[in-house]
């Protein structure tokens, strides 16, 4: 079976292949890519190896510029405008977040998503089959069914009618839809969901302590980049301290 991880990195370095060759770089150029996460930077052998395919090979014709928030959201304006800065020719992105802040700040350049949530819903694009403007991607259509898979994992384990917690980011939009999703979800399951929003990291803790209050066994993570990179050990300790079950699993991985 292939890795996600790999699978994701050669399909997004095909996608950039396409906006490289529309800029028809002139001869001897190198162009550049800058590729901003807001969590941390996973392998991206799949994704250099892909380019490789196309004819892009780095340090001869292509420079990719890294930058990463490593789960503090509020650094990616800055990292996006310091790639900005440097006249990438596109951008490889993760989330709908940190796509809407490099759109804010270089609208004209040409934008490529590894992991597009809801893009349709949330307007990034016109349509999954044509996209339009300057998006393009790999989308995330997530459903109650994924929330509800998470949910049953964790009803099997817990006793009985056990109370299971919702880790979510009042401050996104996509965790918005996700958490009416799951609560949808918890609905048709007959699970007393007790939904948990946060801020930033400096909320993680009391959002535990609002868990074990509210005496929730368990516990689901929306994906969200406030959750990833660093972050997301937080969450696996206070998790471990709390004695509060979750699974390792959903549309994203903590990892």
């Amino acid at each position: 079976m292939i890795d996600r991880r790999a699978f994701l990195g050669a399909l997004a370095g095909g996608l950039l292949a396409a906006p490289l060759a529309a800029e028809a770089q002139p001869a001897g150029k190198v162009a550049k890519i800058g590729y901003l996460t807001g969590s941390s930077v996973g392998p991206l052998d799949a994704f250099r190896q892909a380019l490789g395919e196309h004819g892009y090979i780095e340090g001869p014709n292509i420079v990719i510029e890294i930058r990463s928030a490593e789960g503090r959201v509020e650094r990616l304006s800055t990292l996006a405008t310091e790639l900005a800065h440097l006249n990438v020719d596109v951008f490889l992105v993760t989330v709908n977040r940190v796509a809407v802040v490099v759109r804010e700040v270089a609208p004209k350049t040409p934008i490529v998503m590894t992991g597009a949530e809801e893009p349709l819903r949330l307007g990034l694009v016109k349509s999954l089959a044509r996209p339009g403007g300057s998006i393009t991607g790999i989308a995330i259509v997530a459903g109650p069914e994924i929330y509800g898979k998470n949910l049953e994992l964790l009803k099997a384990v817990l006793p009985g009618r056990a109370r299971i917690a919702a880790l979510f980011n009042t401050t996104s939009s996509v965790n918005a839809l996700w958490l009416k999703a799951t609560e949808e979800a918890a609905g048709k399951l007959g699970v007393r969901l007790v939904p948990t929003g946060v801020r930033s990291p400096a909320d993680f803790e009391q959002a535990f302590a609002l868990m074990k209050q509210a005496e929730a066994a368990g516990f689901v993570v929306l994906g969200e980049p406030l959750f990833f990179g660093p972050n997301s050990r937080l969450v696996n300790d206070l998790a471990l301290r709390s004695g509060v079950d979750w699974p390792p699993c959903g549309p994203f991985e903590l990892a």
